[in-house]
């Protein structure tokens, strides 16, 4: 669903709940069943909506870490490994092959 379709349905929702809640009114019904219901609905859409928002970035950041990590851990574990080896050959008196 585009932004613009949720604004849309937002709006119809919006005015259904308070066209609903003027012919309660008017008709001298309870209204508070259905203030308790939209308001319990409105929140658990919102903590919905905040979790999915904070997912999709904790997702992202994941996703950017682990690239960085991978790729600086490889580069550190061969630069590590090269100069340990190149160490050892020097100290045996063996010329270390060029890189």
């Amino acid at each position: 669903m585009t932004a613009g379709q949720q604004a849309w349905a937002l709006l119809v929702g919006f005015l259904a709940v308070i066209g609903a809640y003027v012919a309660l009114v008017l008709t001298g019904h309870d209204a508070s069943g259905l203030v308790s219901a939209v308001v319990t609905l409105i929140g658990v859409t919102g903590l919905g909506l905040h979790i999915e928002k904070r997912t999709k970035e904790q997702n992202a950041t994941i996703a950017k870490i682990d690239r960085q990590t991978n790729g600086v851990l490889d580069q550190r574990i061969l630069d590590g490994t090269t100069a340990a080896v190149s160490k050892v050959l020097a100290d045996h008196g063996i010329t270390p092959p060029p890189h």
